[in-house]
């Protein structure tokens, strides 16, 4: 009895240690670029690295958001305004510029859902790929969600804004494969 409790506290504190271990560095191939995986990765690696000011705090949280700011990605650009104004898209490029492409209502929320799903909307990849802005990264295309929903001062419209990374669907592997058959 008493040695099967040393041995089960001896693999719970190896337990223990494994977990607060950092992640390893990962090994990349010699072609020199990083996809945006590998780059979240290094980045998760880097702030897990950093000793946080306070304990209980995390460091490794909203590396989408670290990664655009550190790297000034492109990005799909979704505006929600408020009441029955709708919403709009716009691709910015990576100095920065903004070019509003399409403004809808509420009511046709089907790409929402798919935004709201973490998804690239196969009806959008036509019109991403046409763009003289290459959005894509490895496949995905990040998006910057800008919330003007909650903005209660008129005179400076503000917004909060969020990243997330939409990710291909079956649907959209498929309209890929008809496009170049």
């Amino acid at each position: 009895m008493q040695q099967a409790l040393e041995q089960a506290l001896d693999r719970a504190e190896y337990i223990i240690e494994s977990a607060r271990q950092r992640p390893p560095k990962r090994k990349y191939l010699s072609s020199g670029r990083k996809s945006i995986f590998q780059k979240l990765y290094d980045l998760y690696v880097e702030e897990c690295e950093k000793e946080p000011e306070v304990k209980k705090l995390r460091r490794n949280v909203n590396l989408l958001e670290k990664l655009v700011m550190q790297e000034t990605l492109s990005c799909l650009v979704v505006n929600l305004y408020p009441g029955n104004e709708g919403y709009s898209l716009m691709l910015r490029g990576k100095n920065g510029s903004d070019s509003e492409t399409i403004r809808l209502p509420y009511e046709e929320g089907e790409l929402l859902e798919y935004l709201d799903a973490e998804e690239l909307p196969p009806i959008l990849v036509d019109l991403l790929e046409k763009s003289q802005v290459n959005i894509f990264h490895c496949g995905c295309v990040i998006a910057e969600i800008r919330d003007y929903r909650q903005s209660s001062n008129m005179k400076s419209p503000g917004y909060q804004s969020r990243h997330i990374l939409l990710r291909p669907t079956m649907q959209t592997l498929i309209c890929d494969v008809h496009s170049i058959t």
